[in-house]
């Protein structure tokens, strides 16, 4: 599970996803750095897709049983 608040959100790319880059300064003491990244500067970078936390809320829709009586 990624902590997001390590990360600060910097910009959008142009394929419509939203870039977080983690605190090299807290990232370079971490005993799990090799296993996060092999980047020099200590830096790791999540992407996600604009509409991502949208698609989260009607993935975990599709699990309700109240939501699946209307479907049918």
């Amino acid at each position: 599970m990624i902590i997001f608040e390590f990360f600060n959100y910097k910009r959008i790319d142009r394929d419509g996803y939203k870039l977080y880059f983690s605190n090299s300064n807290k990232c370079k003491d971490c005993p799990l750095l090799k296993q996060c990244t092999k980047s020099e500067n200590h830096t790791k970078i999540i992407t996600r897709h604009i509409w991502q936390e949208n698609l989260d809320v009607v993935d975990d829709l599709r699990f309700i049983d109240t939501i699946k009586i209307y479907i049918q």
